[in-house]
């Protein structure tokens, strides 16, 4: 469970707060609170807030804040770990632009390091109402692979085919073997 764009601090962060989170109750409400660690088997989820991150425009002050947040990483992941945000650093769907395939949320996108560290395995994100598994072989970055685990059984998102061989994204190629679903599982 992720804190999301409907625990930001005019929605649902209340309730987050005081029942969910895991950091010690502050006020007034937060909306980005401190990146922390959660030990796992060998494994420690960063966790990073992008709830209010815009998707479409890239404010120069929430990109800071979102670097400040990615550049904190490294210091929480030690020898491997996967990095949980709400919204994708990587992500292609319905909601991308014609012809394009930039990231998915832009401003996350635009604060992402120009190296990733070897440590990070996986970027495990929501916020898009579908499953997508997108892997970067040859990635000249080490940007790890990406899982957009938002799908719910929703039909928020249209449904759509694409080809990932050769794809780019965000500035990456994405590996033949990336998968996007969109449709209700059984339909």
């Amino acid at each position: 469970m992720m804190r999301g764009n409907h625990e930001v601090w005019r929605r649902g962060a209340e309730g987050w707060f005081r029942f969910l989170d895991p950091l010690p109750y502050q006020t007034p409400c937060q909306d980005v609170t401190e990146p922390y660690r959660v030990p796992f088997e060998g494994v420690n989820f960063v966790v990073l807030g992008s709830g209010i991150a815009n998707d479409q425009i890239a404010h120069p002050a929430q990109v800071a804040l979102d670097r400040e947040q990615l550049a904190r990483a490294p210091a929480l992941a030690g020898v491997r770990a996967w990095l949980v945000t709400h919204r994708p650093l990587s992500a292609v769907g319905p909601f991308s632009p014609p012809g394009a395939s930039p990231a998915s949320n832009v401003t996350v996108g635009e604060a992402a390091p120009p190296m990733w560290p070897s440590s990070a395995e996986l970027i495990l994100s929501g916020h898009r109402h579908l499953w997508e598994s997108l892997g970067f072989a040859l990635s000249a970055t080490g940007r790890p692979s990406q899982w957009v685990v938002g799908h719910g059984g929703t039909l928020l998102e249209p449904s759509f085919t694409l080809s990932f061989d050769g794809l780019p994204i965000a500035g990456e190629i994405a590996s033949p073997e990336s998968r996007c679903v969109t449709t209700r599982l059984g339909s």
